[in-house]
Order: structure tokens, then C-alpha cells, then sequence
């Protein structure tokens, strides 16, 4: 458990996940409300244009969350919602909308 918290903080610090040269980074969609996040941990989309963006930047945390999990005997329902706190944290500090 004692490396539960900083993996997960590894995980939200990743930040901005370009799915393509052409797409929207994560901060650019979130800004544009293309995706949001959702308490559970993974995110939502908004638009037709979030789908792709969504289910690639969901299957990535799902990979990580359930590694996490797995290396610190933790549920990955409660490695998905600490790191949901974590992103809701950070999305306030840094406010990447302005």
C-alpha cells in the first residue's frame, strides 16, 4: 500500500496524451469540452469528435489502474477513484483553461 499514492500520482502527472499528430492533446480537449472527467476515473465524451480520444486515453488509465492494483493488493475501483481525486486536484491548481 505504501506505493499505492505515488503511482497513482505518477499516472495523473502524465498530463497530455496526443493520440495523433493530428488530434487534440488531453488538456485541449478537456478546455474545448470534448472529454471530462467522470468520479470513477476514467473520462467521458462530450462529442462524436471525444469518442476516439476517450476510449484510448480509458483503456491506457484502465491498463495502469489494474497495474497499480495488482502491485499494491488494492482494489482498482479505489486505485481509479484516488486517481480521480488526484485529476480533479490538479485540473484546479493548474486551471489549464485560462
Amino acid at each position: 500500500m505504501k506505493f499505492f499514492l505515488p503511482l497513482v500520482s505518477c499516472l495523473v502527472l502524465s498530463g497530455a496524451l496526443p493520440v495523433n499528430a493530428a488530434a487534440l492533446t488531453l488538456d485541449e480537449a478537456r478546455c474545448k469540452k470534448v472529454v471530462s472527467e467522470l468520479a470513477s476515473g476514467y473520462r467521458q465524451e462530450n462529442t462524436a469528435e471525444g469518442k476516439e480520444l476517450e476510449e484510448q486515453i480509458n483503456a491506457k488509465r484502465k491498463e495502469a489502474y489494474a497495474k497499480i492494483a495488482a502491485e499494491t493488493g488494492t482494489a482498482i475501483e479505489l486505485v481509479a477513484q484516488q486517481a480521480a481525486d488526484k485529476i480533479a486536484k490538479k485540473l484546479a491548481a493548474e486551471n489549464p483553461c485560462k
